[in-house]
This record gives C-alpha cells, sequence and structure tokens, in this order.
C-alpha cells in the first residue's frame, strides 16, 4: 500500500495563505507562513521540494540560504525542483542592475536571471538529475517576445 502524499505549502505573505487555503481543500495539505531563507521544519523532513521562481526574488546572498535551507529540509535521496527565469528571458537586462543578472523593475520586483553554470553551483552539493531551459514566445504589442525558464531536478545523495 503506498502512503498518501502529505504537502506543506509555505510562502512569507499570510494573506497568500489565507487566500489558497480557503480555495484549496485537501486533507493532506497544509499551509505554513514562514521565509524560505529560514525554514521551520527539522532537516531531512520532505521527500521533495519544490521551488518555482522563489531564489530568483533575492539577492544573492539571501538566494544562497534560500537554496541551502532547501537542500537542509530534503531528504537524502529526495529532489529539489527548480525553476526561475533564464538569461535568455526577454526581461533580463531590464530595469536597475542591482547585482550581476539581478534587475529590479519600476514596480519594484526584484528579479535574477539564472544560468547553467550558476544553477550547478548553487546546488553542487546535490546531483543534477535533468536540466532543461524551456522557452516559448509572448506576444505583446504585435511581436513575438522571447520567454525562458530553467527548469531543473537535483537529487540529494543517499548516506
Amino acid at each position: 500500500m503506498t502512503r498518501p502524499w502529505i504537502l506543506t505549502a509555505v510562502d512569507f505573505s499570510g494573506e497568500a495563505i489565507r487566500l489558497c487555503s480557503r480555495r484549496v481543500t485537501c486533507s493532506t495539505l497544509r499551509f505554513v507562513i514562514a521565509n524560505a531563507v529560514c525554514l521551520p521544519f527539522r532537516e531531512s523532513t520532505f521527500d521533495a521540494v519544490i521551488m518555482f521562481h522563489v531564489a530568483g526574488h533575492a539577492l544573492s546572498a539571501e538566494r544562497h540560504r534560500i537554496v541551502d535551507e532547501a537542500i537542509r529540509v530534503v531528504c537524502p535521496g529526495g529532489s529539489v525542483f527548480f525553476r526561475e527565469f533564464s538569461r535568455q528571458d526577454m526581461r533580463a537586462g531590464k530595469g536597475d542592475e542591482t547585482e550581476p543578472d539581478t534587475f529590479m523593475r519600476g514596480d519594484g520586483t526584484t528579479t535574477h536571471y539564472f544560468d547553467r553554470d550558476e544553477t550547478r553551483s548553487l546546488f553542487s552539493p546535490m546531483i543534477e538529475e535533468w536540466y532543461h531551459v524551456h522557452t516559448w514566445s509572448m506576444r505583446i504589442r504585435g511581436r513575438d517576445l522571447p520567454r525562458a525558464e530553467i527548469q531543473a531536478e537535483f537529487r540529494k545523495k543517499d548516506l
């Protein structure tokens, strides 16, 4: 018999957690308000961690702490699934550069744009299972512009 997945959704915004918890009802899903740089979970708590557009909104030192926390809370043999914008994305280079490849847009949103070497370096304690740059076009004002996301899986080494 397989055990059911127990899902934990984390966001630093209490309002986001409240909105999601009202819309999604599932007995195996819990919502936690927490900052990704300091997760309130024991080491090796989760079989998998899904980080989609989390680290890319942080500056370098914080990005490293976010990834370190994901690695800390995933079990040996478990995976971290990563998705962030690539340097090939149409928005890379737009806005005020606050750090290399990190830009603040007019609305105050900070976005870092990744490449393969940097992504591998961030997850260097783990084994890269797969890596892909997903690209697509977005039509804006009659022009097709390139969007690009890095998608990857990294597995924590067994003890």
